[in-house]
């Protein structure tokens, strides 16, 4: 995981990482002192971003209350509502795999595996063609709210503008010891 995490972020000109991982709370442990294990070109200093860690929503219970408040995606800023189990979305997926490949060799199975991978991928890349399509259908009803509300606050400026003198004759008048019922 060591060499997996440093070979993605060595070049990377980010301020902040937030890693989650189903054993952060022990992987992060004494990171930096393994790091200085590493070839150079792969070392990574402590100051150059910001180091978050999280275990995923579904693995945290295993770990115990005392690392919910520190491993948890909740309460915590920059994550949203994340859960941090995306990546294991796809295993649901190729397990069937596992009975047909079983006793291929290890080229076949290789092949099988990259074959159901790809087709995984594929329908993940089909499907943001209609994420995208409810993006775009979203952000052009947002802006017609937008229009929309802006309409109603230059009319609200306008009523509050006439109304002001009426509020002001009625305040003066009340200010007197006079009300509406006593004019009568």
């Amino acid at each position: 995981m060591d060499y997996i995490f440093l070979s993605t972020v060595k070049d990377k000109k980010v301020k902040m990482i937030k890693v989650s991982y189903d054993i952060a709370c022990r992987w992060s442990i004494n990171l930096f002192r393994r790091i200085e294990e590493y070839p150079r070109e792969l070392r990574i200093s402590k100051d150059r971003f910001s180091l978050e860690y999280f275990i995923p929503k579904f693995h945290l219970p295993a770990h115990g209350p005392s690392f919910h408040t520190l491993y948890s995606f909740n309460h915590r800023p920059g994550v949203g509502r994340t859960h941090g189990e995306n990546i294991e979305s796809g295993w649901a997926h190729v397990n069937p795999t596992a009975v047909a490949t079983r006793e291929m060799g290890a080229g076949a199975r290789h092949s099988a595996l990259d074959s159901h991978w790809g087709g995984w991928n594929w329908r993940k890349i089909v499907g943001l063609g209609k994420y995208c399509s409810i993006v775009s259908t979203f952000n052009h009803k947002i802006c017609r709210q937008e229009h929309f509300f802006s309409e109603i606050s230059t009319k609200r400026g306008k009523w509050h503008n006439n109304v002001r003198p009426f509020a002001r004759i009625s305040s003066a008048t009340q200010m007197r010891g006079q009300s509406r019922s006593g004019m009568r």
